[in-house]
């Protein structure tokens, strides 16, 4: 009589990759929203696939699934099952899962660490979503992608006008998933406190959204900067998966669950938190004409990430009270998450700001609010940190170019809180004193703002040299005689507008920060920033 081995259980990660790339795949925002809607379908469709299987889940957020499972077999079955779901409803999503054998019963972080090793292996050896969909040459082609177009769907929610045209399934698949995403969203705006009436104006009808950047003509306010938000939170993964921890540390699934699911509420607080402030600031901002449309859509809310399209005049606002918020929620004495920061007060956030025009790739735009974002996270990950880029034109779309135009490196990235240069409140205080207050105390004018900084550009001294081109320092002379407390905010107080930074031996302005939050920030929102929650915190210096 032949007797067999029990199987052994393995850790099984499944995720959906490179979901980015499938978000912005167009440059149609109601694809991005349905196409978001469609990533958080992956715990659903994991749920199915293990009907009749036994497994014990670990991490179960949106695009990102680690279960122990009772066989590689089992495994093997729920990644196929998975997968033909996600083709079924979501073409193009593309989902890998892998898996690694288990010694014993527990799981530790380095099991859990070679299972996230073995996922890339898998995911080298895979064919590009590209690859999977060639485009024929006798095919229709998609009219906002250059995938196989096919016919309508014929299911229920697809609009009229979109039955007409050449789409690809992808597509139609997003368009028709759009509106489930928006009826979500609006249940947690008014769940957190939001009216029905507002959490509309945030999250408009998705005809109206589509409008939005063109037309001005029924109460619809004309998108003249759109921002792309994307924040994360630092130390999460090492706060909850391990990542400080021994190879040999035991996790505890249940733990582990638990604290997945809270801090994802504490960032849908956060998020929450973030509209209301943008509510509150276009209200304060307009009051004689009502902006009735804020478009404010996260595009990815679940994990650690958040990345939101924002009318471009809130989008730092909302950057900012979105990490205030979530250092709040999480440095509560209630929160259990308190215990998981060192010093038990809260976890900070890295953020970057791309503000684009309506029109520029979203895709684009969101690269290069990630690369943003990591260049706060590279500033410090002990405090939270903001850096935000304008984009005029598509000569330089990536970071390195953008800033490569300045000879001297800005303020930026920001600290959210604290005061002072370097701070998001010295930032607002510094701009509005270059403004002035209105009627008696004339500020610095825009066109004299924007012609000093392209003669500082044009000066083009290099680093090491303190003195600016004759024709930058001349109109610096005459501007600073001009608009003096303008100046004064400008510069250093000594009457300087580029000076050595003493901590970092670096030549530094303030210049071109002042300029960019001005050029996509109402003059009557920067005055109530620094009256409201910047009021006291000083003049920039």
């Amino acid at each position: 009589m032949t007797t067999h081995a029990p199987a052994a259980p393995v850790l099984l990660q499944i995720e959906a990759m490179d979901i980015v790339s499938y978000i912005f795949g167009t440059n149609v925002q109601r694809e991005h929203i349905g196409a978001s809607w469609l990533v958080t379908q992956l715990p659903r469709w994991f749920a199915s696939a293990c009907d009749s299987e036994s497994v014990d889940v670990l991490v179960s957020v949106s695009g990102k699934l680690l279960a122990k499972v009772e066989s590689a077999q089992a495994a093997k079955k729920i990644v196929t099952a998975v997968s033909c779901a996600a083709l079924d409803e979501a073409p193009e999503l593309d989902i890998c899962g892998a898996w690694v054998s288990l010694p014993g019963d527990e799981v530790t972080v380095g099991d859990m660490r070679r299972a996230a090793v073995a996922l890339e292996e898998a995911r080298s050896l895979r064919v590009s979503m590209d690859a999977a969909s060639p485009t024929i040459p006798f095919l229709d082609v998609c009219r906002v992608s250059n995938r196989p177009a096919v016919p309508e769907l014929g299911t229920t929610g697809e609009w009229a006008r979109d039955k007409k045209i050449a789409l690809s399934e992808s597509s139609r698949r997003k368009r028709v998933k759009a509106q489930d995403f928006r009826s979500h969203l609006l249940k947690v705006l008014e769940n957190g406190g939001i009216s029905e009436e507002n959490a509309t104006r945030l999250l408009p009808h998705l005809k109206e959204l589509e409008e939005a950047a063109d037309d001005d003509s029924t109460g619809i306010t004309e998108l003249e900067w759109v921002g792309v938000v994307h924040a994360d939170v630092n130390h999460l993964t090492s706060a909850l998966y391990g990542g400080n921890a021994e190879a040999v540390h035991a996790v505890d699934p249940r733990e582990l669950r638990e604290r997945t699911r809270q801090i994802g509420q504490a960032i849908e607080s956060a998020y929450v938190a973030g509209a209301k402030a943008v509510l509150i600031q276009a209200d304060a901002a307009s009051p004689k004409k009502r902006v009735n449309v804020l478009p404010l859509f996260p595009i990815m809310l679940g994990g650690d990430d958040l990345t939101v399209v924002v009318h471009g005049h809130y989008a730092l606002t909302f950057a900012v009270e979105y990490a205030k918020a979530l250092r709040a929620a999480t440095a509560a004495d209630d929160s259990p998450l308190r215990s998981l920061t060192d010093d038990h007060s809260g976890f900070r956030a890295a953020i970057g700001v791309a503000l684009v025009k309506p029109h520029f790739p979203y895709h684009l735009a969101a690269a290069l609010a990630t690369a943003l974002c990591d260049r706060s996270k590279q500033a410090s990950r002990a405090e939270s940190m903001v850096d935000f880029e304008v984009v005029y034109d598509s000569v330089h779309i990536d970071l390195d170019g953008i800033r490569g135009r300045d000879p001297v490196p800005s303020l930026r990235p920001l600290r959210v809180e604290g005061v002072g240069a370097g701070s998001w409140c010295g930032l607002v205080a510094a701009a509005r004193a270059v403004v002035g207050d209105g009627d008696k105390d004339r500020g610095m004018p825009s066109g004299q703002l924007a012609a000093l900084r392209d003669e500082v550009r044009r000066s083009g001294s290099p680093p090491t040299d303190p003195a600016l081109s004759d024709a930058a320092a001349a109109r610096w002379s005459r501007l600073a005689h001009q608009y003096p407390r303008s100046a004064q905010a400008l510069g250093d107080g000594a009457g300087r507008v580029v000076w050595e930074d003493r901590p970092s031996s670096r030549r530094v302005s303030q210049l071109f920060d002042i300029k960019a939050l001005l050029d996509v920030s109402p003059v009557s929102l920067v005055r109530l920033l620094a009256e409201g929650s910047c009021g006291s915190e000083g003049d920039g210096r």
